[in-house]
């Protein structure tokens, strides 16, 4: 059976996720997607209102009203025993998946003898900065990381950032020689 991930079972395993280990407001589920899980990924929708309102119609969560300090109201998310049962089905979805790693690099890559040379180099040059600064970054995380799961982690995306550089330096090598155009 090949698996059907898509974004949005992402987006919703991630929430479900998060919501296993805590009840928590919106605005504090976006602070985490855009902050520490974004050492794993970087989630594609910059909403999280969307799909917290569809999850609390598929009653995967509910939401709950708290009075704040100020007349403002707080609105907090918590998983249901659904919403735990569709966790568990998603992950164990995503680790059977055959889906092979997908680089967007690739795409131009695949078209460059169409490609204007000096852009493109250009861009790679600025790219591999970009590798240089994810490494660091991720290097930083590693060394506060207290919880052995995560340092595992994000020792595969280190892994992973290695790969892409050893590659960028191969193809700006070839790129500059010629030898691939």
């Amino acid at each position: 059976m090949r698996n059907k991930t898509n974004i949005h079972q992402i987006q919703k395993v991630i929430i479900l996720g998060l919501l296993h280990s805590q009840k928590i407001s919106g605005y504090d589920i976006k602070k985490f997607l855009n902050h520490e899980f974004s050492i794993i990924a970087q989630p594609e929708n910059k909403s999280v209102y969307y799909p917290l309102k569809k999850m609390i119609s598929e009653k995967l969560i509910r939401m709950s009203v708290v009075e704040g300090d100020t007349k403002l109201k707080k609105y907090i998310y918590s998983i249901t025993a659904k919403g735990k049962k569709t966790f568990q089905e998603i992950c164990n979805s995503i680790l059977l998946s055959e889906k092979r790693p997908f680089f967007d690099m690739d795409i131009p890559l695949y078209f460059l003898p169409f490609l204007d040379t000096k852009k493109t180099m250009a861009r790679l040059k600025i790219r591999r900065k970009f590798f240089v600064k994810a490494r660091k970054w991720l290097e930083n995380k590693e060394k506060e990381e207290n919880k052995g799961y995560k340092q595992f982690l994000i020792n595969h995306q280190l892994k992973l950032l290695e790969a892409e550089e050893i590659f960028l330096i191969e193809i700006m090598e070839k790129i500059k020689s010629r030898a691939i155009l």
